[in-house]
């Protein structure tokens, strides 16, 4: 389609909800842009592809053209590097939260030194020989400051062999933690692993008191010798849907391959 092309799927937060499409083409010299909003059903890329191809064969001809477009075929990417540095969630990966509007804001990314995606149930620490790039970072809402609602990510590399191992002791504690503690029940979402890849995702509920509980999202994963943790503590009305979590735990081992030492 042209020289090249790409289509990316946006999810607006007005009061107005809507998923936006927006197509970006280059033919020699020009650029080609097609979005298209829709406030019902998600336009399917395959939709999206073709408008953008008959922006481009409209443009075909004119002065600074290059390729025309044939009948496209769309085939899913990784997200583009965003954020400093690349290989962490952003703000532009997370889902609306009920009960509010406002964006979500996420603290500079620091050091490891104390993993706050942890839970009592693992106590994952991101820090030990064979680490690297050990970087934690948390979002949260600054107009609505509830304590503890946030979401937050911890990532590190280190030798492949280790990584896998890593994976696999936070799932035995986890799995451990829900068999031994009356107080704490865990419900797997997503568990998968790959020669390459790995990924669970829990719902925890975890009984602070005899009338308090508190539940927490949590998702482990690995990509190459990269390793990442996020978790995620509603608070109240403010929360997120659970496919919504579930996305963003499938985003986060897409961005860690933009990890500096990430190896694959």
């Amino acid at each position: 389609m042209g020289d090249d092309a790409t289509v990316m799927t946006l999810r607006s937060r007005d009061k107005k909800p809507s998923r936006i499409a927006v197509g970006v083409a280059r033919t020699g010299q020009l650029t080609v842009t097609t979005p298209v909003r829709s406030t019902g059903a998600p336009v399917a890329a395959k939709t999206a592809a073709a408008g953008l191809a008959a922006a481009v064969n409209a443009a075909c001809g004119t002065p600074g053209a290059g390729a025309c477009a044939g009948p496209p075929r769309a085939r899913r990417g990784d997200p583009f590097p965003v954020g400093k540095p690349p290989g962490m969630l952003s703000a532009v990966d997370l889902p609306p939260i009920t009960s509010t509007r406002g964006p979500w804001v996420g603290t500079d990314p620091v050091r490891a030194r104390t993993n706050y995606a942890s839970t009592r149930c693992d106590n994952t620490q991101f820090r030990g020989r064979g680490m690297r790039h050990a970087l934690t970072r948390t979002f949260v809402f600054p107009k609505k400051p509830l304590d503890p609602f946030g979401l937050t990510q911890s990532v590190a590399t280190m030798k492949t062999g280790q990584a896998r191992k890593f994976i696999d002791e936070v799932r035995n504690r986890i799995r451990r933690c829900g068999e031994a503690n009356l107080g704490t029940s865990v419900d797997t979402l997503v568990n998968r692993s790959g020669k390459d890849v790995a990924l669970t995702v829990w719902d925890l509920d975890i009984e602070i008191t005899d009338n308090r509980t508190l539940q927490f999202w949590m998702a482990i994963m690995r990509d190459g010798n990269a390793v990442s943790r996020v978790g995620f503590t509603p608070a109240g009305p403010m929360t997120m849907a659970r496919d919504d979590f579930t996305a963003v735990a499938e985003r986060a081992p897409e961005r860690l391959g933009d990890l500096p030492s990430a190896q694959r």
